[in-house]
């Protein structure tokens, strides 16, 4: 029966029997190897603890490594200070609140503003860096194509080390900055701050200037545009006539609408009824009559009643003078009030054009005048939002720095480089494996040939011969070997795991 023998590097060593079994035994050897998960990791522990020297320098290395950052790298401090943002902010050109659409875009304005160099330019001003000798010496050694001045050139350097972000669930803005001293870093990040809030003071100042010079060039606007209406308005009413009163109606039309209230008479009247003279002289009359029948003609008492009778009769025809005069300026009053009537629609009428044109024009003259009050009223609310001093930033608490670095971080550095030491290590074993293949288990056999593996003996632990798979010249040596040597050669080797 030809043999084969194969070992791993270390005192595990298998001896690989290859034959032309039966089908039987084949299957029931295949059967007993691992699964392929399984032996994936079994191949891959056999692969690592044969390259452990190279998991292991590169892991040496990458804490090395750590160490060298954590010992030579400066200590830098984190300094934090606090702003509440008013987020429920007015449109300053309309004066209603502005949609929660664009709180995202005014957040993310807002930290390039505290990057800006309106902001950490007065940091670096009010930190004297403008004026010392150092900072001036290594702003005149920049680079040549470096064009800012230095003032952008030293607010940059701030910005560099800050930064800023929005605390979860909540409108406050949290400030912060990196230094080499925990209180360099305290005082920097409380004028960062203070220059944070000076310039959205600052700017809402500029916009609510700029805004108010806009309404300002738009009431301009609508002024000269109402004068221009207004003389038009003139002309026309000196070329007709007409004058509006406040209601936009003229005084002809007002005219007009008075005479129709005032109630028509008709033009022939008729006499109305007997007066009351006319009553007493109709009864006088009957009395006379009746005592006459009676009495003498000289009898007092009818001469008394026809005396009375011809003073009745006098006061009866007055009555009835009065009556026709009444009767006549009635009809004259009635016959004046219906040709004025007639005369008032006329002349209304003929100005009817002329009419619909002046109260176009003062229907636009009355909208131009409420836009107008309107702009006016809103350039004196930026007028007076120009020079407030409320900031709609509120500085919440004293600016603190932190005790300890935080960096170097110790414990972050080694646990970072021995992740990577380890990953490292074990991507170079592989890829030495790669380039050096090696049978080094069973499934190695298995996979590399389509003869079934009949069994698996390891060596003993106090022999372990560096075997290798014998080549051709090897293998003849062995052959010219007696017997006796070959069977000592293979003294301690135990069976295990024989199917």
């Amino acid at each position: 029966m030809p043999a084969t023998l194969a070992r791993h590097r270390g005192d595990i060593a298998a001896v690989l029997f290859v034959c032309s079994a039966d089908n039987a035994i084949s299957s029931a050897v295949r059967h007993s190897l691992p699964p392929t998960f399984l032996g994936l990791v079994a191949k891959l522990l056999r692969i690592l603890r044969a390259r452990y020297l190279i998991v292991a320098l590169s892991v040496v290395g990458a804490i090395a490594g750590g160490v060298a950052v954590i010992v030579t790298s400066p200590s830098l401090y984190m300094a934090r200070a606090r702003v509440v943002l008013d987020l429920v902010r007015l449109d300053e050109l309309t004066g209603s609140p502005i949609s929660k659409d664009f709180a995202e875009p005014y957040i993310e304005s807002q930290l390039h503003l505290l990057k800006d160099a309106q902001v950490t330019g007065r940091v670096a001003e009010s930190l004297g860096w403008l004026a010392n000798t150092d900072y001036v010496a290594q702003y005149e050694n920049r680079a040549a194509n470096d064009e800012r001045d230095l003032r952008t050139w030293a607010g940059d350097t701030i910005a560099s080390a800050s930064s800023g972000y929005l605390l979860p669930e909540s409108n406050v803005l949290e400030i912060t900055y990196r230094s080499y001293s925990p209180e360099a870093a305290r005082v920097i990040v409380d004028l960062l701050r203070q220059a944070f809030v000076e310039a959205g003071l600052d700017e809402r100042r500029e916009s609510a200037r700029e805004h108010q010079a806009w309404f300002d060039g738009q009431a301009r606007k609508l002024l000269a545009e109402l004068g221009s209406l207004v003389t038009e308005r003139e002309r026309l009413q000196r070329e007709t006539g007409i004058v509006l009163q406040d209601d936009t109606k003229d005084l002809e039309s007002a005219k007009l609408k008075r005479l129709n209230g005032i109630p028509q008479l008709p033009v022939a009247v008729r006499r109305p009824g007997p007066g009351l003279a006319d009553q007493r002289l109709s009864a006088l009359d009957a009395q006379i009559a009746q005592l006459s029948a009676t009495l003498g003609p000289n009898n007092p008492q009818l001469v008394a009643l026809r005396q009375k009778r011809a003073a009745v009769a006098l006061s009866a025809a007055d009555e009835r003078r009065a009556l026709d005069s009444a009767m006549l300026s009635a009809i004259s009053q009635a016959q004046a009030l219906n040709a004025d009537l007639q005369l008032q629609r006329l002349r209304v009428g003929s100005q009817a054009q002329s009419l619909a044109e002046l109260r176009q024009i003062q229907d636009q003259i009355t909208v131009l005048r409420g836009l107008y009050d309107e702009l006016i009223a809103r350039s004196d609310d930026l007028r007076q939002a120009a020079n407030i001093s409320e900031t709609e930033r509120l500085p919440v608490g004293a600016a603190e720095a932190d005790e300890h670095p935080y960096f170097p971080n110790p414990g972050l550095i080694l646990g970072g480089t021995t992740v990577f030491g380890t990953a490292l290590g074990v991507t170079l074993a592989l890829f030495v494996e790669l380039l050096s293949r090696r049978v080094r288990g069973v499934t190695d056999l298995a996979a590399a040939t389509d003869a079934p593996v009949l069994g698996v003996f390891r060596l003993a632990a106090s022999r372990s011969p560096r075997l290798r798979i014998a080549r051709p010249k090897k293998a003849r040596a062995a052959r010219g070997k007696p017997r006796r040597e070959r069977k000592r050669s293979l003294k301690g080797i135990a069976p295990a795991n024989v199917p």
